[in-house]
């Protein structure tokens, strides 16, 4: 059996990083703190909230899918315009059912 013991008073020769270098800040990737969100849960949050009336909810779902879109890569440009499409399409939705909430609120 191996017994261990430490030397106080010694210096460390373990060299200690201060800090990532600037050579290598692009290799670094930040950690998300859960789990990734398939594209269609959101899809289905932000048609949930639409259903239910919440506008502003779905409105900030709509923000968080534009800044996906907008930072995220694709193969082709025939991808990126479909998802363009679909959020375009997001977008006049929401909009109608404002418009719509806006004209029953007026007629009462």
């Amino acid at each position: 059996m191996k017994h261990f013991s430490l030397l106080i008073g010694r210096k460390s020769r373990v060299r200690e990083q201060s800090g990532i270098t600037p050579k290598y800040d692009r290799f670094v990737v930040e950690q998300t703190t859960g789990p990734r969100v398939p594209n269609a849960t959101v899809h289905q949050l932000f048609k949930n909230a639409c259903e239910s009336g919440d506008l502003d909810a779905a409105a900030d779902v709509l923000a968080l899918l534009e800044s996906w879109q907008s930072r995220r890569t694709y193969a082709t440009a025939d991808q990126r315009q479909a998802d363009l499409g679909y959020l375009l399409r997001m977008r006049t939705e929401l909009e109608h059912r404002r418009h719509l909430k806006a004209t029953q609120a007026n007629a009462a």
